[in-house]
Order: structure tokens, then sequence, then C-alpha cells
């Protein structure tokens, strides 16, 4: 089984709360589980960043074991 780890964010300057808001609704010491971490992704982060007319705006995670 495999566990979050901490998740930070790089890179970006639009939004001074992204990650703090919840938006992954991921915390370290959370199962693992690739769908809804997914979900968090697109549905969450990217959709703030299309709200706000950044339209071509891409998450890329890196996962680090």
């Amino acid at each position: 089984m495999f566990y979050f780890g901490y998740i930070n964010f790089s890179g970006q300057s639009i939004f001074r709360d992204i990650g703090r808001a919840g938006d992954l609704e991921r915390r370290k010491g959370d199962v693992y589980n690739q769908i809804k971490y997914n979900e968090g992704i697109t549905d969450r982060l990217q959709k703030r960043y299309y709200n706000q007319g950044y339209l071509f705006a891409q998450v890329q995670p890196i996962e680090k074991p």
C-alpha cells in the first residue's frame, strides 16, 4: 500500500492559496488512490485556472517515490 507524502506546488504565480485550500483533497499520510488523485488535478486545479481565463493551463504532477 502507498501513502501520500508532502505535496507542494511550484512554478505558478496566479493563485497564492493553491494547495492550501484543499484543492487535491489529499493530505500527507492519506492512502494513495490514482483515480481520486487525477480527479483532484483535473476537476479542481485545472478548473480554477480555466475559470480565470487560462484555457490552456496544464497541471503536470511529478510523482517521486
